[in-house]
């Protein structure tokens, strides 16, 4: 049984629908991070792994990572469909890897690309 913020159980499908929404507005959205100074420095200081790649993307690397996508998930923000980025695949792994390039040189990572975006379906499984 579901249950409201007050501990009172919920007696209609409405309650329960609301309390599900606030329990997911809760779980997942929260603020971002705040700077920590000696986090900072830590890294500053750390030493590089030698398992991670330190070589820029290659473009036969985005091709490859778009072929990969699987067909008929749901689109990201961009409204962008798996399916569209394989049809057309040679100007857009082009255009992802010179923006991928780009980041990387910089080391400045576009804000939109540190949120996600997490949608609870429920598959007819289970209670």
């Amino acid at each position: 049984m579901i249950h409201k913020a007050d501990d009172s159980p919920c007696n209609s499908e409405d309650e329960v629908l609301a309390c599900w929404a606030e329990y997911f507005t809760t779980a997942l959205n929260h603020p971002p991070g705040t700077v920590n100074a000696s986090l900072d420095s830590e890294s500053a200081s750390a030493a590089p792994s030698l398992e991670a790649r330190v070589d820029e993307p290659t473009l036969v690397e985005v091709v490859c990572v778009i072929k990969k996508l699987r067909n008929g998930r749901a689109s990201g923000p961009d409204g962008i469909p798996p399916e569209l980025l394989k049809c057309a695949l040679d100007p857009v792994s082009r255009v992802l890897h010179t923006l991928f390039i780009q980041v990387w040189r910089s080391g400045r990572v576009p804000s939109e690309w540190r949120d996600g975006v997490v949608v609870s379906l429920y598959k007819e499984k289970g209670p």
